[in-house]
């Protein structure tokens, strides 16, 4: 289904950042541990792919004709932004102030980090709210990428949940997005892989906050080799 046992196997993988291998600093990356331990080779890496794009998809689709198809979309999308809940708010912290120059000066420095300790609190309670406004704007691009889906029955897509950040409020809004998505691509020619499951959220596996490291990218590309082998056998 996946590997085939003598020969290499083709497959396109389209995503974000971590599909060209950021962070990995030049260990392999997730697609090279896959590569190696499924016997696949890589044909085509389209990073910085956007859901907002997902027509594009159908194109790529008809140019690439692998049967064999990862998909690691919606990192961009599902951050646990708060910009548009907040655009009020920093209108009224930019307006000019009825304190001097010099009180300006004294303090300003005091109210940046007042103002930015209160942005990541607030992040934190109104995650059920950032949570439902991402689902709502990114659903119609979803359920446009399962008709894809549905209508390419003789290729397999691997679904790669949205990944892990570091203790940040988008790991969360994350992890509803990864279960959203396994309701959606529960698929007959569909795999879904649930990162959350069984990745660990150590700093070790961190480039930043919000980007998978060398050790990461190892436990990633292990996560879905190890899916993979699993539905193999079980078919």
């Amino acid at each position: 289904m996946v590997g085939r046992e003598n020969s290499e196997r083709d497959f396109i993988i389209i995503g974000g950042c971590h599909v060209s291998g950021f962070g990995a600093e030049g260990s392999p990356s997730f697609i090279d541990i896959v590569e190696s331990n499924l016997n696949l080779k890589c044909k085509l890496k389209k990073t910085m792919f956007q859901l907002k794009n997902v027509t594009e998809l159908e194109s790529i689709l008809d140019c690439y004709c692998s049967d064999l198809v990862f998909l690691q979309v919606g990192n961009y999308e599902f951050d646990g932004s708060i910009k548009t809940l907040l655009s009020s708010s920093k209108k009224k912290s930019n307006s000019v102030s009825n304190s001097s120059p010099r009180e300006s000066s004294v303090f300003s420095k005091g109210r940046s980090s007042l103002y930015f300790s209160s942005v990541s609190i607030l992040r934190w309670l109104l995650i059920p709210v950032i949570w439902m406004n991402t689902k709502r704007k990114n659903s119609k691009y979803l359920f446009s990428l399962q008709e894809i889906i549905k209508k390419n029955t003789e290729k397999t897509f691997v679904i790669i949940s949205p990944l892990p950040c570091y203790y940040t409020p988008s790991s969360i809004v994350r992890r509803n997005a990864g279960v959203y998505y396994k309701n959606l691509f529960t698929m007959q020619n569909a795999i879904f892989v649930d990162v959350f499951d069984e990745f660990e959220i150590i700093k070790t596996n961190f480039y930043d906050r919000h980007h998978l490291s060398a050790k990461g990218h190892e436990q990633l590309g292990q996560i879905i080799v190890t899916k993979l082998l699993s539905t193999i056998k079980s078919s």
